[in-house]
């Protein structure tokens, strides 16, 4: 009986090989693209996921160990430009501008305290220091909204953070977690120094006069430092409450 020849394995074509790496290389970027949106949609509240257009103002006071912020400083101020003072949703969310002090423009919806800090350099939220999150309202096109900058002074480590409300005849302490958490809207939702009707959009030939900000929600005050100040300490800051000034955008 003849033996039979030993048979040798077929080796696999060259074209087979490339096909099957093409496809998974194209496998793998599907799954870090699906990872990536997952991350981006889950890391991005809200209000920067799907923005809107709104137009209120808040009159902030910032003090660090005693020490108060200047948010007429060039490093947190934008420049003045047309789309800030139209219903058109800006491309930042919040604004200082007119080299005012304390008169934070948030412009877009649903922002909330958290967002607004961090957007200067203060991140009790989480995600990247440098970015609110990302727009999915064109999707697939995602758009990172960055933050304006690391402005704020770095606290130290055993800083606390008291937040109040109100006027210097009529002020409260609120919860710090709410602030940052809750919608500005929310959160001021009852507090002095409510202006106004809204925002009004106006052409931007219109703008070269300046008048008085409307929509102003409230006045608030915050403490970073070790220890609870004593009421006095909270009164003289509202004391120094700037007088709501006249701005190129006064809605």
């Amino acid at each position: 009986m003849d033996t039979p020849e030993p048979t040798t394995p077929h080796s696999t074509p060259r074209d087979v090989i490339i096909l099957r790496t093409i496809l998974g290389l194209a496998l793998a970027v599907i799954v870090v693209l699906g990872l990536w949106t997952c991350y981006a949609y889950l890391s991005s509240p809200e209000a920067i996921r799907q923005p809107s257009s709104q137009h209120v103002h808040l009159r902030l006071q910032l003090i660090v160990n005693g020490a108060p912020v200047n948010f007429a400083e060039d490093k947190f101020q934008t420049t003045f430009n047309q789309d800030i003072c139209t219903a058109a949703l800006t491309k930042e969310p919040f604004h200082f501008h007119d080299h005012e002090d304390q008169f934070v423009h948030v412009h877009w919806a649903n922002l909330t305290g958290g967002l607004l800090l961090k957007n200067y350099g203060w991140n009790f939220i989480g995600g990247p220091d440098t970015t609110l999150g990302y727009r999915f309202d064109r999707f697939p096109r995602l758009i990172r909204v960055p933050i304006h900058g690391l402005a704020l002074p770095k606290p130290s480590r055993d800083t606390n953070y008291y937040v109040y409300t109100g006027t210097a005849s009529n002020f409260k302490e609120r919860s710090w977690k709410d602030f940052l958490d809750q919608k500005l809207t929310d959160f001021m939702s009852g507090t002095p120094v409510t202006r106004g009707a809204g925002f009004i959009p106006v052409a931007y030939a219109d703008q070269q006069q300046a008048a008085e900000l409307n929509d102003v929600l409230g006045n608030v005050v915050i403490l970073a430092q070790k220890y609870k100040p004593s009421d006095q300490q909270v009164k003289d800051r509202f004391n120094h409450l700037l007088p709501i000034p006249e701005s190129q955008c006064s809605g």
